[in-house]
């Protein structure tokens, strides 16, 4: 591997790897005279180097020019955040760095100490999945997505936003910001439209204790808005942390599904009976399976139901969390409707671990799902994001 010399400020877009054989190389507010670290696939991270000299694999095309007087901005921004009285919330929509920003500034404050960095971004979430909140405590080098020491803290949210499971939403942060330790920073999601969107950072901001909140690229409408829903914390404005960097759905969820893939790399086939093991949370329905005899007689692919109802052809199964009233609240199932459910696999360890519905059989009540947890299963929570990745996975 040939190196190169390189001064100034640069551009890594993963997936690369950085090795500093020479002189010194700032990542994210930590300055490096040797050893490596990576920048995972999908993720781009602005570095500065001073008379360095570097290996970057798997090519030097990951390396492109940066801005100088940006990255100065971010840096000063990042120094002066993590003197503030912590914890620390970041609000603002997508887009405008708040992740690489939350980094820097959690990075910055472990110098004197302990910092912990929380996300709830749970539709690109790259601490540990998407679907689930999470946090961990930051040793430098660190970069989101690269794990070096230590698995993350995660609690599963069940959604890609927020608007879906506000309540786990809150209940995961609130939950993970009592288990950090230090300084404490939160990343959050883009979900700041009016009035729902602010509404549910200024409850973020409650549950996780912030002292300061950082309006990163917030609308005057909504930064107002959130400083009358939190009058006494300090409020902190800045117009962003980034060049405008603004992606389309379509490349939001090629991205969900790459973090979800590396997750799942190593994830192998398990069953889990639902007669021995607790599941919650199945989306089209609660209570238990029907009886094997209800499924028989009906002939049909039946699923949980609180209320089962035969279509006037007799064709489908009509089910509903509400009473069925001129169909109002009425779904109807189709077979296969589980195939790529994400869910949680709750480990004998305490921790959560990411699992993919593969399929359910309501006849044998045992659930097939992909995870990389190998121990015995506590519980199993579904939840309302679904995925189509079982195509590009092999076991």
């Amino acid at each position: 591997m040939m190196s190169q010399k390189v001064d100034g400020v640069f551009v890594v877009n993963g997936p690369a790897k950085v090795r500093v054989v020479d002189g010194l190389v700032e990542v994210l507010g930590h300055r490096m005279s040797s050893g490596e670290f990576v920048v995972p696939l999908g993720r781009s991270i602005p570095i500065k180097a001073i008379e360095a000299e570097i290996e970057i694999t798997p090519s030097r095309d990951r390396l492109t020019l940066g801005d100088q007087n940006l990255y100065e901005v971010l840096s000063n921004t990042a120094r002066e955040l993590s003197s503030l009285e912590p914890p620390i919330l970041l609000v603002g929509p997508s887009d405008v760095g708040k992740s690489t920003l939350a980094s820097m500034v959690a990075v910055m404050a472990s110098f004197d100490g302990k910092s912990s960095l929380l996300t709830v971004d749970v539709g690109q979430n790259e601490l540990y999945a998407p679907g689930f909140a999470a946090s961990i405590q930051v040793s430098p080098p660190f970069i989101p997505g690269w794990v070096k020491d230590s698995e993350p803290d995660r609690c599963f949210v069940g959604a890609f936003t927020p608007s879906r499971r506000l309540s786990n939403y809150l209940n995961c942060a609130a939950k993970l910001a009592w288990k950090s330790k230090g300084f404490l920073v939160v990343d959050s999601d883009g979900w700041v439209a009016p009035w729902d969107g602010i509404y549910s950072k200024a409850a973020l901001a409650s549950v996780v204790r912030a002292s300061t909140i950082v309006h990163v690229g917030l609308g005057e409408v909504e930064s107002r808005a959130l400083e009358s829903l939190l009058p006494g914390l300090k409020h902190v404005k800045i117009k962003r942390s980034l060049s405008p960097t603004k992606k389309t759905r379509e490349a939001r969820r090629a991205h969900r599904e790459r973090l979800i893939i590396a997750r799942l790399v190593n994830a192998k086939a398990r069953s889990v009976k639902l007669e021995s093991t607790p599941v919650i949370g199945l989306p089209i329905g609660l209570g238990s399976p029907p009886s094997r005899e209800v499924v028989e007689n009906l002939g049909i692919d039946l699923k949980f139901a609180e209320r089962i109802e035969v279509a006037s052809d007799g064709q489908v199964i009509l089910v509903s969390r509400k009473p069925l009233r001129k169909n109002v609240g009425v779904r109807v199932v189709k077979p296969g409707f589980e195939r790529g459910l994400v869910a949680s696999v709750h480990g004998s360890n305490g921790l959560e671990y990411l699992a993919v519905i593969e399929r359910i059989n309501y006849r044998t009540g045992i659930i097939n799902v992909l995870t990389e947890y190998e121990g015995p299963v506590s519980l199993l929570e579904v939840g309302e994001a679904k995925i189509d990745i079982l195509q590009h996975i092999k076991y």
